[in-house]
């Protein structure tokens, strides 16, 4: 009797767990949460928990079952067919139009809805292409281009915007600050792509949300946040990673640790970076063999510069740097619609050498510089969040931000054979409150609004070190040396209407007051008798915008846009002094005003029964009192001495009318269940129309094509990336697009073809491999002073536990 009665059990186990599916990712094999499981008269579903499972018995074998996620592709099974099976098998999807996104509003929406061209990489994508810094993330998505200066350093570029013009946000905080300056920026290395779970960018002016900078679009960087325990027991989860490359002798090591219990949970990440010198390809444009070789390098022996022979002029010298990220969030849930985090990152390095200026030689061949470093870069951002949830007069949802940022820049410089190296060092304290709010008007409209207050105070120091006997002399400081502050206070609104029966039409329009001060105070007159001792800025704007989205069901999306941006003059616009090019010097212009750019745009796309999508977007912007380098004088004098060196007079002044356009074209096509094609191209276009110019920091044609095969437990991509030809008549006057580190005729257009794959050992453990630049050739991108990396070949060991 007893084995009749355990057999009964045992069968009884058997079908209980016969009526349990698990779904997993079928590259990764790793669980797939929140997938809807439903029926075809869609009166039965079943949704995936945190472990990929889903409960099966309410539906009749019988029963056709539908598996859907946002991220993969559909797949249909008969429910008799599914439970025998106990696994389903998803493949990631190419064509993802369900997508939410957060940054265009500052929270959660259908990209469907938004008029803004969007363009987004998750945490899984990241993982895959690998990067070793955000901007080589920024890069690889093929959507944004990157300018470096140094391997220490990626500038990205958004419709002919860069630097200060576009605008860099983490964990909903601007990063921008008043020393963000209008030529190439290295900032966003400070950002750790290992420990991110989304980015996304925003094209187009973005002042309407997130204010002054938010010219030519917006990065919002989201970090990963804390898990809590589903079950409200202490658990400990996490992940950890190690990758070498070839071409600069890299070594990055990062882990993450995860603490979760019901109410409260903890997440710490560890990244540290190390970079030898970055070797350039070998394959030269064909016309310009060696033109970039490295032929010696500066080094010092014995008390004295020394131009050594490089035995590899492909090795550019000088490039190699390291860098440690610190992450930690600590997140508490007292009630399921309150929540509180607090976020502390960490960002330093060592010094960051510029490569383009060691790569500079005199009329005898000999270098230029023998020191020209970035002194360690630090970023220390500490924040405190709230999230309230639940319905009341004012809001259903709001978030307020309270954060603290403390920055801190050097400058090291020493020209070849000089006896005094200089130090120049910034420190920026910046407090920021912002508060956001959003509310559902009846059954159609949503309200969002919200108000941003920052202070900003930036101190300046300088000093000569005699490199001989380390006597120490006064130096002209970049910035003002008396100090610096801004102040800044902002509101905003915004509405959406749903129209017509089917609610396939938005209409969204938005906008914002900002009131912006600076004052900045020069002391010292001896380096520079300045006629004033102090400048002082009060600017105010109202900027909006006002959209259309139409998504009809036949597949077709119409959307238009107009929108307006401004950008108030920063501190390092103001007060900067500084050589932008050999033989010139930036000295303050306290009389510049701000920036203003007026957009229109229109996207038309096309989804095929989410097999073929293609998708086409124009825009114009009109650019207004366009700050642009420009030759100057300073007390009636063309040139003044700056480091010992005679040097011609340049200034920040403002262009009346500038304009930029361009196209930005993307087409993705799901070849089979396991094979997807994937390309985008950019043409981008500025002019300074008052002066019949071309304007700076507008990159050439620029675009990127893949191949993503998909099998079991393999992903493996084949991807090209290319740039046109930018002309010499097409280089601004400025000096920001970096003529000298080009060709004759400008920067040669160039393709490179890379691979990249991942294969999944078991659960918890997965290899990654991949050749970059297979053909090993030796280029540049547009305004950068190095190269490239040539054939480089890198591995990664990843664990989850």
């Amino acid at each position: 009797m007893k084995k009749y009665y355990l057999l009964l059990l045992l069968c009884g186990s058997l079908a209980a767990q016969a009526q349990t599916v698990t779904v997993t990712d079928k590259a990764e094999e790793k669980p797939i949460s929140n997938v809807l499981i439903i029926n075809q008269k869609k009166d039965k579903q079943a949704v995936t928990d945190s472990k990929g499972k889903a409960d099966l018995s309410d539906f009749a074998d019988t029963d056709t079952l539908l598996i859907r996620h946002a991220g993969y592709m559909e797949q249909r099974y008969l429910k008799s067919q599914l439970a025998a099976a106990g696994s389903v098998w998803l493949t990631e999807k190419v064509i993802n139009l369900e997508e939410i996104v957060f940054s265009a509003n500052k929270f959660a929406e259908a990209r469907t809805d938004l008029p803004n061209k969007i363009e987004t990489v998750d945490a899984r994508r990241i993982a895959f292409y690998n990067p070793q810094n955000t901007g080589d993330l920024l890069r690889q998505t093929g959507h944004v281009f990157v300018q470096t200066s140094q391997m220490g350093g990626s500038s990205p570029v958004l419709r002919g915007f860069e630097a200060s013009r576009v605008l860099l946000v983490v964990d909903g905080v601007r990063m921008n600050n008043a020393i963000y300056r209008s030529g190439h920026l290295q900032n966003v290395i400070t950002l750790d792509p290992n420990v991110l779970e989304k980015a996304e960018v925003v094209f187009g002016p973005g002042s309407v949300i997130y204010g002054s900078d938010a010219l030519g679009g917006v990065m919002h960087f989201f970090t990963r946040n804390p898990e809590f325990s589903a079950d409200g027991k202490f658990r400990t989860s996490g992940s950890a990673f190690t990758r070498v490359s070839s071409a600069n002798s890299e070594w990055t090591g990062n882990a993450i640790v995860n603490l979760a219990a019901g109410k409260w949970a903890s997440l710490t990440s560890i990244t540290h970076k190390h970079f030898g010198e970055q070797r350039a390809g070998s394959v030269y444009p064909r016309g310009y063999e060696n033109i970039w070789a490295r032929p010696v390098f500066p080094a010092f022996i014995n008390g004295r510069d020394t131009a050594l022979v490089n035995s590899n002029p492909n090795l550019q010298r000088w490039s190699g740097y390291s860098q440690l990220d610190l992450l930690q969030k600590i997140a508490f849930q007292p009630h399921e619609d309150n929540r509180f985090m607090l976020n502390v990152q960490y960002s330093t390095t060592s010094d960051l050498p510029r490569t383009d200026r060691y790569g500079e030689y005199d009329n005898r061949g000999l270098p230029r510089w023998a020191v020209w470093d970035y002194g360690p870069q630090k970023r220390l951002l500490a924040s405190l969040r709230a999230d309230f949830l639940g319905e009341t007069e004012f809001y259903d949802k709001a978030s307020v931000i309270l954060a603290w940022q403390n920055i801190f820049e050097s400058r090291i410089t020493r020209r070849f054979g000089a006896a005094n190296r200089t130090h120049r060092e910034e420190t920026v304290n910046v407090f920021s409150v912002n508060a956001d709010m959003i509310k559902d008007i009846g059954d159609r409209n949503e309200i969002r609004y919200g108000l941003e207050m920052a202070h900003n105070d930036v101190q300046s120091v300088a000093y000569n070190i005699n490199v001989r006997n380390q006597a120490r002399t006064p130096a002209s400081t970049r910035y003002p040396d008396g100090g610096s502050q801004t102040q800044s206070f902002a509101l905003y609104l915004t509405h959406a209407w749903e129209m017509g029966k089917s609610r396939q039409v938005v209409f969204s329009q938005g906008l914002r007051y900002q009131y912006i001060t600076l004052n900045a105070r020069f002391v010292e007159r001896s380096f520079y008798p300045f006629p004033f001792d102090r400048a002082e800025q009060r600017n105010n704007a109202f900027t909006g915008n006002m959209g259309l989205a139409w998504n009809a069901n036949s597949g077709w999306r119409l959307s238009a846009l107009l929108s307006s941006g401004f950008r108030s003059p920063n501190v390092d616009d103001l007060g900067k002094i500084f050589d932008s090019t050999p033989g010139n010097v930036i000295l303050p212009n306290p009389n510049i005003k701000p920036e203003y750019v007026y957009n229109a745009e229109m996207t038309v796309s096309k989804n095929v029964q989410d097999r073929v999508f293609a998708e086409v977007t124009g825009f114009h912007s009109w650019f207004t009192n366009a700050l642009v380098v420009r030759n100057s004088q300073f007390n009636g004098q063309d040139s003044v001495m700056y480091d010992n060196r005679k040097s011609r007079v340049q200034m920040l002044t403002n262009a009346n009318r500038a304009v930029v356009y361009g196209v930005q074209a993307t087409l993705k096509a799901q070849l089979a269940d396991w094979l997807a094609f994937q390309s985008n191209l950019t043409w981008t276009r500025g002019r300074v129309t008052s002066e019949g110019v071309p304007l700076d920091h507008i990159p050439p044609l620029y675009g990127q094509t893949s191949l993503t095969a998909t099998r079991k437990k393999l992903r493996a991509e084949f991807w090209a990336q290319y740039n046109g030809w930018k002309r010499r008549a097409d280089f601004s006057p400025s000096g920001e697009d970096n003529l000298q580190y080009a060709t004759p005729d400008g920067m040669p257009a160039w393709l490179t073809l890379n691979l990249r794959t991942a294969y999944q050992l078991n659960r918890w453990l997965q290899l990654q491999g991949g050749i970059d630049n297979i053909t090993d050739r030796h280029y540049r991108i547009f305004a950068s002073g190095i190269s490239a990396p040539g054939r480089n070949f890198y591995a990664t060991l990843r664990v989850v536990f």
